[in-house]
């Protein structure tokens, strides 16, 4: 009973070595990948800012706590491309 033991307990700790080397690999090559695309393909450098679509009359004191909100919280990432008032009550 013991050798089955002893058995059972190398086929986990490899199998458990197996399953973090192989995604140790997935991560790291992940991470190689896009630092390729981003050296090599960059985006666009200075995004042309647009207009907010609205059809709604905003303060502009909201406005830019809107705009304020949206750029801390996407961390610069995120655009606001319209603003609808919302009727549910």
């Amino acid at each position: 009973m013991s050798e089955a033991y002893s058995t059972a307990i190398t086929l986990l700790f490899v199998g458990m070595f197996t399953v973090f080397t192989i995604l140790a690999s997935v991560v790291l090559m992940g991470k190689f990948i896009i630092f390729i695309i981003n050296k090599f393909f960059p985006g666009e450098l200075n995004p042309t800012i647009k207009p907010i679509a609205s059809n709604v009359l905003i303060n502009k004191k909201t406005l830019s706590a809107i705009v304020a909100a949206v750029e801390i919280v996407t961390k610069g990432k995120g655009r606001i491309t319209e603003i609808k008032k919302n009727n549910d009550k």
